[in-house]
C-alpha cells in the first residue's frame, strides 16, 4: 500500500498545535521529501529525529536560495 502524504496546510496546522514534530512534518510532506530526507540522513550519518529533520529543512532552504542566486545570475 502506498504511503499517504498530507497537504502542507494540514502539516503546518499540526506543527502549530504541537500534534506532530518536525520529523513527522518532513516524512509526511511528499514522497520526494521522504526520499531526500533518507538520503540526507545517510550522507550525514544521522538518525531520523526532529533535530535532523530541522537540519534537513535548513539544508533545503539553503539549496533553494543557492539555486535562485544561480538562476538570477545569468
Amino acid at each position: 500500500m502506498k504511503k499517504k502524504y498530507l497537504p502542507e496546510e494540514e502539516l503546518i496546522e499540526k506543527i502549530q498545535k504541537s500534534e506532530i514534530g518536525w520529523l513527522e512534518y518532513v516524512t509526511n510532506f511528499s514522497e520526494e521529501w521522504d526520499e531526500e530526507f533518507t538520503a540526507f540522513l545517510k550522507e550525514k550519518g544521522l538518525e531520523a529525529t526532529d533535530d535532523s529533520a530541522q537540519s534537513f529543512l535548513e539544508h533545503r532552504k539553503e539549496m533553494m536560495e543557492q539555486g535562485m542566486e544561480e538562476g538570477n545570475g545569468g
